[in-house]
């Protein structure tokens, strides 16, 4: 399922932890060497710089921990999605359905679609939970918005709608 708030995230993490690692080794090289420097001229008695030595390697290991962290969970959340049983979900409601292009535009009609689209429904569980499905474009035509019926999923690949007839009255 597409989650923008986890996809930004670890994202943030990443390029984060980046710049993080980069200054903390900076700092650290000018402390060490600086205090090093120090340390000689002073004969041994001022070795402040060298004390502040460890604030750049506490960002270096915190931006490490920052990227670690934001791969992992990326990997996780990618993991999840494509590794799961096949089950299905009665009474599913189909809210919403769309393309979208390689460059991450949502195309909503089937005439401008580029032969390379992802076809993704969004759809509404009996309990209320909401989730996005890819899906094949055979799947994609059978799930109208507004329609009710039995929905076979797999991760996040939705590979059949069933739709539900409901008694005219």
């Amino acid at each position: 399922m597409i989650d923008p708030g986890k996809e930004s995230r670890v994202g943030c993490a990443i390029v984060a932890g980046i710049p993080l690692i980069l200054c903390g080794l900076v700092l650290t090289l000018i402390m060490f060497g600086g205090g090093a420097g120090r340390l000689a001229v002073s004969q041994g008695s001022d070795p402040s710089m060298l004390l502040f030595a460890g604030l750049g390697i506490g960002l270096a290991v915190l931006g490490a921990l920052l990227v670690i962290g934001g791969l992992y969970g990326g990997i996780r959340v990618a993991r999840k999605s494509t590794v799961s049983t096949k089950h299905s979900e009665e009474g599913c409601q189909v809210l919403a359905r769309f393309m979208m292009n390689k460059r991450g535009e949502m195309v909503f009609d089937p005439e401008f679609a580029d032969f390379d689209v992802r076809y993704m429904v969004q759809l509404m569980f009996q309990d209320g939970r909401k989730g996005e499905y890819r899906c094949a474009a055979q799947t994609f035509s059978q799930c109208g918005e507004g329609m009710s019926g039995t929905a076979y999923l797999e991760g996040d690949w939705l590979g059949m709608f069933e739709p539900a007839l409901k008694p005219s009255g």
